[in-house]
C-alpha cells in the first residue's frame, strides 16, 4: 500500500467551486480500482489550501488512476483554479512499536489534562558503556 498527499492552492474565489466539484467527484475517485481511502483536508488559516490524502493498493493503481479519463477530466477542470503550483508526495506509513509498559496517572480534577508517561527503559540509557 502507498499513501499519496497532494497540496492544492486555489484562488480564494474558486474555493466553493472546487468544493462542489470534489463533492460530486469524490465517489468516482474513491471507488476507482485500487483506491483504498480518500480524504480532503482544508488548511484552516487560509481556507484556500487543500490536501488530498489517499491510500492506493500499489504505485501501478495510482498510475492507472492518473492515466484515466476520470483524472484527466477532473484535473482539466481544477487546474485553471490554482493560484500556486500543486505539490505531491508519495509516502509510506511507518509504525513504531508501542512501549511495553505505559503508566497513566489518574486525575481527580476534570480541568487537568491527562498525560501519558512512558516507563519503558530506553535501550540507549540502560546500555553499559
Amino acid at each position: 500500500m502507498m499513501i499519496r498527499i497532494v497540496k492544492l492552492g486555489f484562488d480564494p474565489e474558486k474555493v466553493d467551486t472546487f468544493r462542489e466539484l470534489f463533492d460530486q467527484k469524490w465517489s468516482l475517485i474513491r471507488h476507482f480500482p485500487g483506491c483504498l481511502h480518500l480524504e480532503l483536508w482544508q488548511e484552516p488559516e487560509k481556507g484556500n489550501v487543500f490536501f488530498t490524502y489517499s491510500h492506493w493498493e500499489s504505485p501501478e493503481a495510482l498510475e492507472n488512476y492518473r492515466s484515466s479519463t476520470v483524472f484527466r477530466e477532473i484535473w482539466a477542470t481544477i487546474k485553471v483554479m490554482f493560484n500556486t503550483k500543486p505539490e505531491a508526495w508519495t509516502v509510506q506509513n511507518q509504525v513504531l512499536p508501542a512501549p511495553e509498559t505505559l503508566e497513566v496517572p489518574v486525575s481527580n480534577s476534570r480541568d487537568k489534562a491527562f498525560q501519558l508517561q512512558d516507563t519503558t527503559p530506553s535501550p540507549l540509557l540502560s546500555a553499559k558503556s
